[in-house]
């Protein structure tokens, strides 16, 4: 399984000249809070920040692929696709009695994994800039 850290970000995406901004009826447009996560894989040791929406973290199905491994994590299952019954990652971590922090500021990480989040916060914006052009 996994040991996480996550909070949520609050994170918009970038805004952008795009016809999409300009048109506030545009199919397509997404406009939701970023979560983030960190975590480390089980199987390879490797320590990981990533971000995912809320809305898919509450209501659909997160899988993250680990950038050692490439090992896929199930992070939230609210569909029961692979259980019975839905679940996410703090359910199945306190199942197996691990410890699953909240954060609600990255000043609550020590320097080095602030920096690593903080990258996982960037590279989601420069994805979404990119997405935009």
């Amino acid at each position: 399984m996994l040991s996480v850290r996550w909070k949520t970000t609050g994170a918009q995406p970038p805004k952008s000249d795009s016809a999409a901004d300009r048109n506030p009826k545009a199919i397509g447009k997404i406009d939701e809070l970023r979560m983030l996560i960190g975590f480390t894989c089980k199987v390879c040791n490797h320590r990981q920040y990533k971000t995912m929406s809320k809305n898919a973290y509450e209501r659909g199905v997160v899988l993250m692929q680990c950038d050692g491994c490439k090992n896929r994590h199930l992070i939230a299952d609210n569909k029961g696709w692979f259980r019975d019954k839905s679940v996410n990652v703090e359910e199945l971590m306190r199942e197996k009695g691990e410890e699953v922090r909240q954060l609600t500021d990255l000043g609550l990480l020590d320097n080095i994994e602030a920096g690593e989040a903080q990258r996982a916060i960037d590279d989601y914006g420069e994805i979404v800039a990119k997405r935009d052009q």
